[in-house]
């Protein structure tokens, strides 16, 4: 059930995994019409990491954002 649930989530729901599955997730919420998505960032982590995977998110953000032009 647990593998079930993490999976349905990382599939359908979350910004996790590579670059263009992302960018997949971002462009199919947008044609629905949402214009804002909110960010849960887990600062149990260490601090490096959590700053590259913001640098991640803004490079994506930034890719999108260039497109749309």
């Amino acid at each position: 059930m647990l593998e079930y649930a993490f999976e349905r989530y990382y599939q359908r729901t979350a910004l996790m995994g590579a670059p263009d599955s992302c960018q997949r997730m971002v462009r199919a919420v947008a044609a629905a019409g949402v214009d804002e998505i909110a960010c849960l960032i887990d600062f149990g982590l260490a601090t490096p990491l959590v700053i590259d995977g913001l640098e991640d998110l803004d490079e994506l953000r930034r890719s999108l954002v260039g497109s749309s032009r």
